[in-house]
Order: C-alpha cells, then sequence, then structure tokens
C-alpha cells in the first residue's frame, strides 16, 4: 500500500496587499512624505545646527516636505507603469543639469557685483549715502534668497537671473527664475517687476 502526502496547499504570487480602509494611495503617499520629511528634518537639525541655523529653518522644512511627497507620488506613478528606473535616471540628469545652472548664475552674480563696485570705486562715491544704497539693491535678490508673495503669502527662492527672449515688449530684458518653495513650480518674471514691492525678502 502506497502512503500518499498529502497536498500542500496552493500558494499564489499575486497577493495584494489589503489597502487602510478609506484611504487612499494618495493619502498614503502624503503621510508617509510628512513623517520621512520629518525624520530627515530632524536629523539635520540635531547632527548639523549650524546648517539649519544659516537657513530660513521653517521653510526650509516645508520645502523638504513638498519634495519628499512629490518625489514618491511622481514615483509611485512610474512604477505602476514599470517605468520607475527611467524616471529615476531622468531626474539624476536634471539635478546634474540645475547645478551646472546654478554655478554659471553664481558666477554671473558674483561678476554682476564685482562691476557694480568697480563702477562706484570709478566715480569716486562709494561711501556716499546714495551709493549706499544703490549696492545694498544690488545685493538684494542674490541667489538662493527667499522672497514672499506680499498678497498670497507663498514663498520663492531665487534660482538664478536670466534674459528674456521672447516677442513683445519683455524682449532682452532681465529677468528672476524663481521656485515656489512648496510645490516647486518654477517661474520666471522680468526684474523690474519682481522688485516692485510685490515681494518680500524673507531671507537672504
Amino acid at each position: 500500500m502506497t502512503n500518499k502526502k498529502p497536498a500542500l496547499p496552493a500558494v499564489t504570487t499575486n497577493a495584494v496587499i489589503p489597502a487602510i480602509p478609506g484611504t487612499s494611495t494618495a493619502d498614503l503617499i502624503e503621510k508617509a512624505g510628512k513623517a520621512i520629511s520629518s525624520e530627515v528634518a530632524y536629523h539635520i537639525q540635531t547632527m548639523y545646527p549650524a546648517a539649519a541655523r544659516a537657513v530660513a529653518w521653517e521653510s526650509c522644512k516645508r520645502s523638504l516636505s513638498g519634495v519628499i511627497q512629490n518625489t514618491m507620488k511622481r514615483l509611485s506613478d512610474a512604477a505602476e507603469i514599470g517605468s520607475m528606473d527611467a524616471v529615476i535616471k531622468t531626474m539624476a540628469a536634471h539635478r546634474r543639469e540645475m547645478e551646472k545652472l546654478r554655478k554659471i548664475a553664481e558666477m554671473a552674480e558674483a561678476a554682476r557685483k564685482r562691476k557694480e563696485a568697480e563702477n562706484a570705486a570709478l566715480h569716486g562715491v562709494l561711501g556716499s549715502d546714495a551709493e549706499t544704497v544703490k549696492l545694498d539693491r544690488a545685493m538684494t535678490g542674490t541667489v538662493n534668497s527667499v522672497w514672499k508673495h506680499k498678497k498670497r503669502g507663498t514663498q520663492y527662492r531665487i534660482l538664478m537671473r536670466g534674459t528674456l527672449q521672447i516677442e513683445g515688449p519683455h524682449d532682452m530684458q532681465e529677468a528672476v527664475v524663481y521656485q515656489d518653495i512648496n510645490d516647486n513650480r518654477t517661474w520666471i518674471r522680468p526684474t523690474a517687476e519682481f522688485f516692485d514691492g510685490r515681494f518680500e525678502l524673507v531671507s537672504q
């Protein structure tokens, strides 16, 4: 008589982790993003207190939270269609390009300040009140400074300066490239408009 072994239960490979009742994927991502950003912010503030004190810390934390949540959402969407690796590579390429632009902008800003100082010294009025005001204005709006829109209360970080090349009256005007620190949307506005009083400086 042959002894038969009991049959093993079938194993499925496409089991789905049950979702939390009443919670969407977007809600889960937002919740996880906030938790992660809080941990990262705590780590930075604890391990690198000097760095935390050197920036507008509350604005920095909001920006960090937005970046983490937006990145998680983007990667989650990409994973669903099998393109997460491609999206990660695209994000890395974007960071490298933005770093190049940031360095170019910093060099241009430094050259502008040197030229301003040279012109002031050449005219022999470096110590006058009028020239002091002029130099102070030239120093505002530098790369990485944070500004708040007075009406909306939204805060933005200046990424770089540039020149508009468009059809219309603003063609070849100096422009400011700035980014919303909450949702990371990037905007471009003529320099004269940006500094006409609608924004106020939060941190240099």
